[in-house]
């Protein structure tokens, strides 16, 4: 139930519209990311969701190419991980992983997205 409820205070902190990253470069729009989530103090952080499987690391060049905050994925490999990790980005595995829902609330925490 608690998860419900912080779903509750959480859904006005989501933000999936087209963004415009960097207005003074004529740029109508940036390369788009599933979802947007807004911090207690209005920071914005941008969040991919791949589902992949392992052997293609590939996929998390999209994530640095968005210059995303935080990337949700079914199964990331050691190399995606320690990438992930050097470049300060949250990053949650699904596959195999009992707890996503309290690690991903983990991730909101840290960033100050929910209490």
């Amino acid at each position: 139930m608690t998860n419900c409820a912080n779903y509750v205070k959480f859904k006005d902190r989501i933000d999936n519209k087209t963004f415009r990253k960097d207005k003074n470069k004529n740029k109508n729009f940036d390369r788009e990311v599933d979802y947007k989530l807004i911090s207690e103090n209005s920071k914005v952080y941008k969040v991919e969701v791949k589902l992949m499987g392992r052997g293609n690391p590939e996929s998390a060049d999209a994530v640095i190419a968005r210059d995303t905050d935080i990337f949700v994925a079914d199964t990331l490999s050691e190399q995606n991980k320690n990438q992930l990790k050097n470049l300060n980005i949250k990053f949650l595995e699904m596959k195999n992983n009992k707890n996503c829902v309290k690690h991903f609330n983990d991730i909101l925490k840290q960033l100050k997205i929910i209490r």
